[in-house]
């Protein structure tokens, strides 16, 4: 009687230890899927505030900033090289980006969804300095 007593015992308390188990990984479940949702929604509102109060002067000082931080990996590009801003950038900042990456042939884009700053892509590299890059990498090291 014992015996049937004492594996029953056991059989109850594994059963508990299990369901303890399978809660405890569902709620980390339900908290990892909440923090992801929590996680896109800043961005987003990061993006979207950082995206409408980018005004001219503030894209001025993030290319200015780009220029003076330039990347090695940036400088010295020959080929074609192409250089993309969220704001249409000067005369002025167009040929201080070109003397600072050294290329000769450069075409400037402007793609509004890079949010700031500048991307400078040639045939083998890309030197990612945007905003958006920025929140990217925010948000991968948050989740």
């Amino acid at each position: 009687a014992k015996t049937i007593e004492q594996e029953a015992r056991q059989t109850a308390e594994k059963i508990q230890a299990d369901a303890q188990a399978d809660a405890v990984a569902a709620r980390d479940q339900q908290l990892g899927d909440l923090r992801e949702q929590v996680l896109n929604i800043s961005t987003a509102v990061a993006g979207r505030i950082l995206g409408e109060n980018l005004d001219a002067k503030k894209q001025k000082a993030l290319v200015d900033g780009f220029i003076a931080d330039l990347p090695d990996e940036a400088k010295g590009l020959g080929g074609k090289v192409e250089v993309i801003s969220a704001m249409p950038l000067s005369d002025a900042e167009q040929k201080n980006v070109t003397k600072a990456i050294g290329a000769d042939d450069v075409t400037f884009s402007v793609d509004p969804a890079i949010l700031g700053g500048l991307i400078v892509r040639s045939a083998d590299r890309v030197v990612d300095g945007s905003v958006r890059s920025k929140l990217n990498k925010l948000s991968s090291s948050l989740s």
